[in-house]
């Protein structure tokens, strides 16, 4: 399987960086989303139907406190690169659709 990354070639050097870092931490050997990672997905919710996780708590604290940044030609949140930002973002704006007019 071949992945291929398209990047502006007048992006400066450290975006380019980014980008190359960014695709192989998904699609390298090492990546996250590999092809054959499909039955590892499978196993890992195999996992958490488990009696041990089933009384666990879910943590969802990961990059919590750290600082984001205002994008000014997108808009969007930056901050670091692994975090819960996203996942919280959407059940923040689940739960107040969810609860619109309820009060």
């Amino acid at each position: 399987m071949w992945a291929r990354t398209i990047v502006d070639s007048d992006a400066p050097e450290d975006v380019k960086n980014a980008f190359r870092k960014s695709s192989l931490r998904a699609f390298g050997p090492s990546g996250l989303l590999e092809q054959d990672d499909g039955e590892n997905w499978v196993e890992i919710q195999k996992t958490m139907q488990g009696s041990v996780s089933r009384d666990t708590t879910l943590c969802y604290r990961m990059a919590l406190d750290a600082p984001t940044r205002r994008s000014e030609n997108s808009g969007a949140h930056e901050g670091p690169l692994f975090s819960d930002t996203a996942a919280r973002s959407f059940y923040r704006r689940w739960s107040a659709m969810m609860t619109e007019g309820l009060a």
